[in-house]
């Protein structure tokens, strides 16, 4: 893809989430985000449901997303509430 910014983010001391444990994108033309389970050991989880190894998923606003034992609510902003930088 072009125009791509990767970011990293450590979610946990732990070693139950791994180093590419999931990716999230999203898709520039519906600007809907989507989560990626990346073959993680101990998993991918939408409010409660495991991903498999290799599936995407579209995530909501206010979702809950658990990577191993970590736990993240996810929101999603438009670009106007960002904070001028």
């Amino acid at each position: 893809m072009d125009n791509v910014k990767r970011y990293d983010l450590k979610v946990s001391d732990k070693n139950t989430v791994g180093r590419l444990h999931a990716s999230i994108h999203v898709d520039p033309g519906t600007e809907k985000v989507y989560i990626k389970d990346e073959n993680s050991a101990n998993g991918t989880f939408i409010n409660g449901g495991k991903l498999s190894g290799g599936e995407e998923k579209e995530i909501q606003d206010r979702d809950e997303i658990k990577l191993s034992d970590v736990v993240i609510r996810f929101r999603k902003r438009k670009v106007s509430d960002e904070i001028p930088g």
